[in-house]
């Protein structure tokens, strides 16, 4: 037979502690947008410009995980989907709440960032290099010190001159204590400390990190290429949405203009279209027949000069070189070019 020791809380809950679980449980049934921020190595003075920038828009919470999940537990009876936060309570968080844009909140979170320095141990997030020149430096404990990291170094001028650049750190490297020492004399700052949006609750939606940071430009650019798209699509397939409506008449009627005009079927738009199509045929003939009429009629001669000019021009390289053998086919382009003309006249 087994027994399981169960605890019992014998002193009463602070009222501070029931105070802020009641606040932050009327706060997640009450906002529609909740962001769940890491506060992770972020400062006092990065926590009150936080505040002060969402300041009528929204309201930061602090609260311990175990109140937290405490008032996520109550509220979760009316708003089922707040029980997706409980899963990320994993290190120190704060709770944004507000009904404004919380994709503009988010990007307010994003921007306070505050540059530090790395420490011996940590791992470094980007490469650190070094950049040659003058240090600002007179020979003396810190050139020791610059040359036990490795920088090639040189005094020149009476001060310490980094000769080339030189990766101090690559990215994901452990930071030596040289190395560490160096960034501090040289006053370089490779890390970004601040706030990080993990997710956001958005009308009941779970709502990721890199969708809420994403440039405002690039969704609109996104819906740009949607809507061009879905116009597209509309035309190619007819359908007879009020957006394209004027361009499937355009290009209905540009479709039956074409048949008609194949098919010389005669309409007051499609006149001008065929006359001219006549006048090619007929200038084509023409070049044909030039050789065999005697004389040209007046009316051809007013209505098509191009061919006259081309009967008055000196034969090109080209039709010499063809001269031969239009001779061999003279006499068998004599018949069809009779019928021709019996169809012209």
């Amino acid at each position: 037979m087994s027994y399981a020791l169960i605890y019992k809380r014998k002193k009463p809950y602070p009222e501070t502690k029931i105070s802020k679980v009641q606040e932050l449980s009327k706060l997640l049934k009450t906002y529609r947008n909740i962001l769940l921020i890491s506060i992770r190595d972020v400062s006092a003075n990065q926590m009150k410009e936080l505040r002060a920038k969402i300041w009528g828009k929204g309201v930061c919470k602090v609260v311990k995980n175990t109140l937290a999940r405490i008032a996520i537990d109550n509220a979760s009876k009316e708003r089922k989907e707040l029980s997706i936060l409980r899963d990320h309570l994993t290190d120190m968080h704060a709770f944004v709440f507000t009904n404004q844009d919380p994709f503009e909140i988010a990007q307010i979170v994003d921007s306070i960032k505050e540059a530090r320095l790395l420490k011996p141990g940590k791992i470094a997030p980007i490469d650190v290099v070094i950049q040659k020149g003058f240090t600002g430096f007179k020979p003396g404990p810190e050139l020791s010190e610059i040359r036990m990291a490795g920088i090639p170094v040189r005094i020149l001028d009476g001060e310490v001159f980094i000769t080339e650049n030189y990766t101090l750190v690559r990215a994901g490297q452990v930071v030596s204590p040289y190395a560490a020492r160096v960034m501090a004399l040289l006053d370089i700052k490779p890390l970004k400390i601040g706030p990080k949006v993990i997710l956001g609750l958005i009308d009941n939606t779970i709502v990721r990190a890199e969708i809420l940071l994403r440039p405002l430009e690039e969704y609109f650019k996104d819906i740009q290429v949607a809507v061009n798209e879905g116009r597209t699509l509309a035309i190619e397939a007819k359908i007879p949405v009020p957006e394209v409506t004027e361009d499937l008449i355009s290009v209905a009627t540009k479709e039956a203009l074409n048949l008609a005009t194949e098919i010389a079927f005669i309409l007051p738009e499609t006149i001008p279209e065929l006359i001219g199509l006549a006048l090619i045929e007929i200038i084509s003939l023409l070049n044909v027949v030039k050789d065999y009429l005697p004389v040209i009629p007046e009316e051809l001669k007013a209505l098509i000069p191009t061919a006259l000019e081309s009967k008055s021009m000196p034969p090109t390289k080209e039709e010499n070189i063809g001269e031969e053998k239009k001779e061999e086919k003279k006499e068998k382009k004599e018949e069809e070019t009779l019928a021709g003309l019996s169809l012209l006249f």
